[in-house]
């Protein structure tokens, strides 16, 4: 289901973009995140670059399977539009409403083992993208997008504001 676009992306590179559409199940989890990675792969991202998307998709993911759907399974859609600095990611999917967003964030000031379990994994899809967004559409979908700086992006950014 590849869809390569030719336009220019915000950076001046060429824009590659990929939809995948899965059951919500975590049987297929294992299976999306390893065609997501051989498409940041041959995007020219490296996995250290890579880790942040790839950690977002199987963070609210699996959310979404163990907590969206309590009577059936439904589907997930992955759309990941990348350019050599930044990764465009929308997830959607027709389960139970739920803003990630507006999780509460994790008590990390108590010991490990006094901390109530969940709550991390969105921390830190937080933490690593430059942009986290939800909204439920009209159709009823959940939709979160977010977005990515690569790794040399990044560095790049950050050498050019030391000058």
């Amino acid at each position: 289901m590849n869809t390569p676009e030719n336009k220019a992306g915000m950076d001046g590179g060429p824009v590659r973009r990929q939809e995948w559409r899965v059951p919500a199940r975590m049987d297929g989890l294992t299976g999306l995140l390893a065609k997501v990675e051989a498409f940041l792969e041959a995007a020219g991202w490296s996995l250290a670059a890579s880790h942040p998307v790839l950690l977002a998709i199987e963070e609210l993911a699996t959310n979404t399977i163990k907590y969206g759907y309590p009577a059936a399974a439904g589907t997930l859609e992955v759309v990941l539009a990348v350019t050599a600095a930044t990764a465009d990611l929308t997830l959607r999917d027709d389960g139970m409403p739920f803003d990630p967003v507006t999780a509460p964030p994790p008590d990390l000031d108590q010991p490990v083992e006094d901390r109530p379990i969940g709550g991390l994994g969105l921390h830190l899809v937080r933490r690593q993208s430059a942009s986290f967004v939800y909204r439920r559409l009209a159709t009823g979908h959940n939709e979160v997008h977010l977005i990515f700086h690569s790794l040399a992006a990044t560095l790049k950014s950050g050498f050019q504001e030391l000058h």
